[in-house]
């Protein structure tokens, strides 16, 4: 095995294992009543004309709240990783989100997919590259984003 499919397998592996811990730590109980506090701001109208759409294909309200804390525990994630790229981040997020939702949002949203990729894509391009702190920054506001919107 070449060293960097090594290295992803590793962040995988490291990300999958500490993952969903953040995850449940970002629910409180307050009288058998989930409370969330995610801390996020309106997105900016630049952020908000590219994801608002997620507003309208996700319509369950426990999906919304699910994907909102998932893509914040994302977002917050990102700058703490100190090497990563395209293809990395990309294998990070669809791993982390088949172990958080299973199946239960598969094929339930029929154009998530395309959204999601068409988010992060449009910032990141095709090719594998080192994400810069630009690059980064701008998905950490488009996840951010996302979250806003399906808890709003």
């Amino acid at each position: 095995m070449n060293s960097s499919m090594l290295r992803t397998i590793g962040i995988v592996f490291l990300v999958a294992g500490f993952f969903i811990d953040d995850i449940v730590e970002s629910f409180t109980v307050v009288n058998n009543i989930e409370v969330v506090e995610l801390g996020l701001s309106q997105p900016s109208d630049e952020i908000s004309s590219i994801v608002a759409p997620i507003d309208d294909i996700i319509t369950d309200e426990n999906d919304r709240l699910s994907m909102a804390v998932f893509n914040k525990v994302c977002a917050d994630r990102i700058n703490k990783w100190p090497e990563l790229n395209q293809q990395e981040f990309n294998d990070v997020y669809v791993s982390a989100a088949k172990r958080f939702f299973g199946d239960s949002m598969a094929n339930k949203y029929e154009p998530l997919d395309r959204f999601l990729v068409k988010v992060i894509m449009d910032v990141t391009g095709d090719d594998i590259h080192s994400l810069s702190s630009e690059e980064r920054s701008k998905i950490v506001n488009r996840l951010n984003g996302i979250a806003w919107y399906l808890i709003k």
